[in-house]
């Protein structure tokens, strides 16, 4: 994550393609989206391991 944080300020991740689509013939999904329906993308339970 924290190399997503250095490309994103250092402006690598500004381009726009179309790529996804024309790959898939599908729109890609927002982050938004993702996140205001995240129980559709949950797999398994979830349970904190930590001590």
């Amino acid at each position: 994550m924290l190399t997503f944080g250095q490309a994103i300020r250092e402006g690598k991740m500004s381009l726009k393609t179309d790529d996804f689509e024309k790959l898939t013939g599908d729109q890609p999904l927002t982050v938004k989206y993702m996140f205001e329906h995240s129980d559709d993308f949950q797999i398994g339970a979830r349970h904190s391991q930590g001590k």
